[in-house]
């Protein structure tokens, strides 16, 4: 057909072209492509989120409103990462309830340098006088509640030994404290009174819930990445706080081994549902990745000797009206009985795209 070789040279190129210049302009109209100089992250932020019906299969968003809550002490334009929000509630002036809301955020500090004269990161424990059933336009500041050498997170409230408080977990330290608190009702402030040992040796686990049963029981729940960790105090064992002896003995302490990345880390707190009397979890589901989304539990049995739970829902925030990307932790606020509505505070993450020009960082809005 060809007798002449540059003719069919040619021929040949022309073919190959015809199949690579579709491949080629799909690629180029790829963000990932067409977009080289964007760099994707995370925003994690606080929301109060209501849903009816939550422990029913016809369970449905109510709605959902975010808390705007930033430290006092950041640095004018820092990027703020907020976490584990809990609430803590003590009388006011007025014999009232005031509630504070407890979290961890990640932010530069302002007027603190480091060793080369920029602003320093940092992740610690704040507080927040806030109304979280109104105002929600409303911005709230945050001031330092809790702020050691090393990092801390996951500022879970109890009570022990009628101490109000919170237990703080961190990845390099060998015991786990409970933190008393003193509320200032007149400057609506709080201050870490005493710190109380736990538990000896917990260096490797992780976001521990500590409650008192109706029985005058004592149990604790922490994981690591391996297994979940519940220890049992009975009340016909309990001992005084105290900052050198651990609440908790080794003795009281068994490991299991529930799920692989899922069902074992605390995403939040324990709540009962009064219609049942039936004690729920909230758990990480890290399968995919960490921080991926939270599943919800029925603890059938939690003693000194036992532990059992069975799975109610995945992904227990699954509405694609949230356009979460990801979510790791779930407070229960409030259950009105009447109305079957439940009230969570949660934390989020949505994703953000900056554009690394040459000269500046420009913030782009959620594209896909």
């Amino acid at each position: 057909m060809f007798h002449n070789k540059t003719l069919l040279i040619r021929f040949l190129v022309f073919c190959f072209s015809l199949v690579l210049l579709p491949v080629s302009y799909l690629f180029l109209l790829s963000p990932s492509r067409n977009k080289p100089n964007i760099l994707e992250s995370e925003k994690w932020s606080l929301y109060i989120v209501t849903v009816k019906n939550f422990l029913l299969k016809d369970h449905e968003l109510v709605d959902i409103k975010p808390l705007n809550v930033s430290p006092s002490d950041m640095h004018a334009g820092s990027e703020l990462r907020s976490y584990d929000p809990f609430v803590l509630s003590f009388l006011s002036v007025d014999g009232e309830k005031e509630t504070y809301l407890i979290y961890e955020p990640c932010y530069f500090k302002k007027g603190q340098l480091t060793s080369s004269g920029k602003p320093s990161y940092d992740c610690n424990i704040q507080y927040s006088s806030v109304n979280l059933y109104g105002d929600f336009g409303k911005s709230y500041e945050s001031r330092i509640l809790y702020d050691p050498r090393f990092k801390v997170s996951y500022p879970f409230p109890t009570r022990i030994q009628n101490k109000l408080g919170i237990i703080v977990e961190s990845s390099t330290q060998m015991d786990l404290y409970f933190l008393s608190i003193i509320h200032d009702a007149a400057s609506k402030s709080l201050k870490v009174d005493d710190a109380y040992k736990i538990l000896s040796n917990s260096k490797g686990y992780y976001d521990p819930n500590l409650f008192e049963d109706l029985n005058g029981n004592f149990h604790l729940i922490l994981s690591s990445s391996e297994n979940m960790k519940v220890c049992t105090r009975l009340a016909s064992n309990v001992t005084q706080l105290s900052p050198v002896s651990s609440f908790f003995s080794t003795t009281d302490c068994v490991d299991y081994e529930l799920g692989d990345q899922e069902g074992e880390r605390n995403a939040g707190s324990f709540f009962v549902d009064d219609s049942s009397g039936s004690l729920f979890r909230f758990a990480m589901n890290n399968k995919i990745q960490y921080g991926h989304s939270v599943d919800l539990y029925r603890v059938h049995s939690m003693s000194s000797d036992s532990y059992s739970q069975e799975l109610v829902r995945k992904n227990i925030l699954n509405y694609p009206s949230l356009g979460f990307k990801l979510y790791h932790h779930v407070h229960s606020l409030d259950i009105d009985s009447s109305e079957n509505v439940h009230t969570f505070l949660i934390d989020a993450a949505v994703n953000t795209y900056t554009y690394l020009h040459g000269k500046k960082y420009i913030k782009q809005s959620p594209w896909h």
